[in-house]
């Protein structure tokens, strides 16, 4: 039986894709050397004045990440260059996140949070609340007309998420339009935490009432844009995300929506006047196909509207932390949480291309920056840091593709401890007590 494992490994090993036996050429290593520096406040990073749309994005779960997205949030928005926060989220959430930036009240935060489960369990967590925080009191220290407003354009989570924000827009429009009131006076509250105002197989109370707000929309919006003013953005997302869940024959996927809601703001805000810097996952900050599947970025840089304007930051792990799952018990009460090293894409049997060369040089600051763009870059060329490996499976990049035609920069993250979930928070708490 040894015998059998052992040939297995060896076979799995001998397996592992070219990118494992990599070499740094010089001209690779001195231009990785003389390009980095630690991620901070007090380093110079400005990106070339082109670039108007900034995401980043890792693998979720491991707390410094956090700390990254904080720092390059800031950079963007200090420097003039960004206005808009762009999150994972659907706007009701992006709606009471600005809440939030608005009052401080810290109830809206934690309900945010718990929220956010729905979207980024492994990110729904003490120091994803602990960053709002920071984010709240640095943004209220800045000039009012130079404050941040979050944005999300992921397809609506929630019915009942919705219709607490329809009901907490601006109370004066909504006082005045009749057919705003006939949906809020409906006493039958949805329970389900799944989108249902879909008229195909389900029919709730509220649909023939929503459809003709939309209809009413639709035929004049500009009232709608008077009634609202400032807010008018959120109120308008909202309904045309309602109005694609009541056409669900529409659905082109999840990135597809995602693309589709950002141009729809673009033309309500123009984004590229404002600036957005993103924090999003991994695979949706890259900017040509792998596996050959488009992801935003991508879809973006294609788009005439924003060509040559998206910049993207690739989280990359090293010896890191994630958390892993949640764990309940027989009644579903929260009881603990486990954590793992295995998902962080630096082990065995996930690696990165190139990323014990930028170990080597980062040695062990925590988070590093490696601008990948800079004059006389390699990487126009090379292909690294993009293409990687889990087990037997590869990431399918395409041929004749250079690293920046992905990226144009890698953050690297080192020993972060995994995030907490938030529930520990409360678990904590009820500790103290007794």
């Amino acid at each position: 039986m040894r015998t059998y494992i052992l040939l297995g490994l060896l076979s799995f090993l001998m397996a592992l894709p070219k990118l494992q036996a990599q070499n740094a050429p010089v001209d690779v290593n001195q231009y990785l050397e003389a390009n980095q520096m630690p991620l901070s406040l007090d380093n110079e990073h400005s990106p070339s004045e082109e670039h108007r749309i900034f995401l980043f994005g890792a693998i979720h779960g491991t707390q410094l990440t956090q700390e990254a997205d904080l720092i390059l949030l800031k950079k963007h928005v200090e420097s003039n260059r960004v206005r808009i926060y762009l999150s994972e989220i659907d706007g009701c959430l992006a709606f009471f996140l600005n809440t939030y930036l608005e009052t401080g009240n810290p109830k809206v935060l934690r309900e945010v949070v718990d929220l956010y489960k729905d979207f980024v369990p492994q990110d729904a967590s003490v120091e994803f609340l602990q960053k709002w925080e920071a984010i709240y009191d640095w943004n209220a220290k800045r000039p009012k007309s130079q404050r941040i407003k979050v944005m999300g354009a992921e397809p609506l989570l929630s019915e009942k998420l919705a219709l607490r924000m329809l009901r907490a827009l601006n109370k004066k429009a909504v006082r005045s339009n009749q057919l705003i009131r006939s949906i809020l006076k409906v006493n039958q509250v949805p329970e389900d935490t799944t989108f249902i105002l879909t008229g195909n197989e389900i029919e709730t109370v509220y649909t023939p009432l929503v459809r003709n707000l939309l209809r009413d929309w639709n035929a004049d919006p500009q009232q709608y844009r008077g009634l609202f003013g400032s807010e008018y953005w959120q109120f308008a997302l909202l309904m045309k995300n309602i109005e694609r869940n009541l056409n669900p024959n529409d659905w082109e996927g999840r990135e597809a929506e995602i693309f589709e809601n950002l141009l729809f703001l673009d033309q309500l805000v123009d984004l590229k006047k404002l600036g957005v810097y993103g924090h999003y996952g991994f695979t949706h900050l890259l900017q040509a196909p792998v596996n050959d599947f488009l992801p935003l970025a991508g879809l973006l840089n294609e788009h005439s509207r924003f060509q040559g304007v998206v910049y993207s930051y690739l989280g990359l792990l090293s010896n890191c932390e994630v958390l892993w799952e949640r764990k309940y018990d027989k009644a579903g009460q929260y009881i603990g949480f486990k954590v793992t090293s295995w998902q962080d894409g630096d082990n065995l049997f996930e690696k990165q291309a190139g990323l014990r060369y930028l170990r080597k040089i980062a040695a062990t600051q925590p988070l590093t920056l490696f601008e990948l763009d800079q004059p006389d870059s390699p990487f126009n060329k090379e292909l690294w840091f993009v293409n990687a490996s889990r087990g037997k499976r590869l990431w399918r990049v395409e041929a004749n593709r250079s690293t920046l035609d992905y990226i144009q920069a890698v953050v690297l993250v080192q020993n972060s401890p995994a995030n907490t979930p938030i529930e520990e928070m409360e678990r904590s708490a009820n500790e103290n007590v007794r």
